[in-house]
Formats: C-alpha cells, sequence, structure tokens
C-alpha cells in the first residue's frame, strides 16, 4: 500500500499511513517479515521526499540490521537502502556519514 501512495506522489496523505504500517509491521511475530525492511525503507524515502532527512537514518539503519542478520549483507535491498541513506546524508551535509556508506 505505501508503494501505491508513494508512486502516486500522495505524499501529504503519507503519514497516518507510514505510522500505521509500520506498526502493523512490528507487531508481526515472524522474524523473517520480509513487508518491515521494506516499509521502513518507504517510509524513510517519503520523510526525503518531504525535506525530513534527519529522520531517515534510524528507518534505514533498522531496514539494513534486518538484511544483515537474514542475509549477512550483500543483498540488492540492502544496497538500495545503503543508497538511500548515503543520500540522506549527503542532503544534511554529513560527507563523513555519505563516505561511510558508499
Amino acid at each position: 500500500m505505501l508503494e501505491s501512495y508513494y508512486s502516486q506522489g500522495k505524499l501529504s496523505d503519507s503519514d497516518p499511513l507510514v505510522r500505521e504500517v509500520l506498526q502493523l509491521d512490528e507487531h508481526n511475530p515472524d522474524p523473517n517479515n520480509e513487508g518491515l525492511p521494506q516499509d521502513l525503507i518507504l517510509a524513510a524515502q517519503f520523510a526525503m521526499a518531504k525535506g525530513r532527512y534527519e529522520s531517515t537514518e534510524p528507518l534505514l539503519q533498522q531496514a539494513l540490521d534486518f538484511y544483515e542478520k537474514k542475509y549477512h549483507g550483500g543483498t540488492i535491498n540492502e544496497v538500495g537502502a545503503l543508497e538511500n541513506l548515503a543520500f540522506a546524508f549527503g542532503r544534511l551535509g554529513n560527507w563523513q556519514g555519505a563516505d561511510v556508506v558508499s
């Protein structure tokens, strides 16, 4: 559902939906819930689209932690999360942070 909101550019309507989706993901007892990291990345992309770059690091770090635990690194999804994190760091002027993740 988040993907359709994002692709339709419904940024102003997204905050309640993002919160609800992340709450549902947190209450999902399945430790292999692939939806959680994907929703975290989308939530970070919504935040970046609204200029809220500082709020993206915890979301993306949580997604990265999931991928590291499950796949031990090196997946395309992990690369996407790293790319988003480097972009957010760059927009915040945190060039050291952006350099570390790139």
